[in-house]
């Protein structure tokens, strides 16, 4: 396989979103990540054949303190799982102060299938580190293809009374694009962030996403009424034969009203109309929660409605510069406990 660097001048978006596997591999989230001001490099892999056979996307990083020296971090989020000749062309591919490649792939397996001797041989690699998360490790997947009842016998109880509760009282949900649905979103999102007290993308994040990604049908937005009142709103992300929960926010106005368990039963039937054979919920909590954990909320919420618990793979370092990596690794940890401190003071501060 050999790898080489494709941009806008020299290679389709269309063939390029063909042989990536998830939203943010896409080329629309790239040029998101663009309008941010950061740095993609796309990078396609060709075979013997001269077939173009796979696709990836990375972003550039400065690193903290040493950003100032150039030296920088690469990202692949949701990539594919790297194979020999890639690992083998980055160096030459990549500018000359990338640190490491950070790696997350979209590679998982049902955690009750997860073993040792079934991960990719990638990991094993001596220049490879094990390394912090960025994107979710566990999450659940719902089966489209089944019918409605099943997929409502597969629900808990109390998930159920919820869901039924809601239609009772009239809830509505509906895919709404507009730029007023839109601008109640933001409005939500604001709400929420401050009345749950955990930071989130500033308004201009979202707006610039939804720029990139709604206009070739990526992002859709879900929302849910009641008496012409929009309750809540989702983003969900359409890609190949998935659907994604990604973003959502509500008011506490009618909480009574369970509008939220609304929305998910309108996307899995949203999903079901585009015949998609999947919905990934986006992340959960793994297969012994804690109730302490800040998430365990959604977490309980994503788990009433089903679903296969999946495993995805972690995070890994592709290494380098083999003399600069334990440098960077006593910046990061540093910088981790200041933004931690950080937090604890501005919860006390909201308290």
């Amino acid at each position: 396989m050999h790898y080489r660097v494709v941009d806008s001048s020299n290679y389709s978006k269309t063939k390029f979103n063909r042989l990536v596997s998830h939203p943010v591999q896409s080329w629309q989230w790239g040029e998101f990540r663009q309008y941010l001001g950061q740095t993609v490099i796309r990078l396609v892999g060709q075979n013997q054949e001269k077939k173009d056979v796979t696709a990836m996307s990375l972003t550039l990083h400065p690193l903290p303190v040493l950003g100032k020296l150039s030296w920088q971090v690469a990202s692949a989020a949701r990539s594919l799982v790297p194979d020999e000749d890639l690992v083998s062309d980055l160096p030459q591919l990549l500018p000359e102060k990338v640190v490491a490649v950070k790696f997350e792939p979209d590679w998982y397996l049902p955690v009750a299938e997860y073993q040792t001797d079934k991960l990719p041989g990638f990991i094993h690699l001596p220049q490879v580190r094990p390394s912090d998360e960025f994107y979710y490790r566990y999450s659940r997947l719902i089966d489209l293809s089944l019918p409605g009842e099943q997929l409502l016998s597969q629900m808990k109880s109390k998930t159920r009374y919820n869901l039924r509760l809601a239609h009772k009282h009239g809830v509505e949900v509906m895919i709404d694009n507009s730029d007023q649905a839109f601008e109640a979103y933001l409005s939500l999102m604001s709400e929420t962030t401050h009345r749950q007290k955990f930071q989130a993308h500033d308004r201009h994040y979202h707006q610039q996403m939804w720029q990139a990604l709604h206009p070739d049908g990526i992002a859709q937005l879900l929302v849910a009424r009641y008496h012409k009142q929009i309750l809540a709103a989702w983003i969900l992300f359409v890609w190949q034969d998935r659907l994604f929960y990604v973003y959502g926010a509500s008011t506490r106005r009618h909480r009574e009203l369970m509008a939220s368990y609304a929305l998910m039963w309108g996307a899995i039937q949203y999903g079901q109309q585009q015949k998609l054979n999947w919905f990934d919920v986006w992340g959960t909590l793994g297969p012994q929660p804690d109730p302490r954990h800040p998430w365990y909320g959604f977490h309980r919420f994503k788990a009433g409605f089903g679903g296969i618990p999946i495993k995805f793979l972690g995070s890994y370092d592709l290494v380098l510069q083999k003399q600069m990596y334990p440098l960077w690794q006593t910046v990061l940890a540093g910088r981790k406990q200041f933004l931690f401190l950080k937090r604890k003071a501005s919860q006390i501060m909201l308290t």
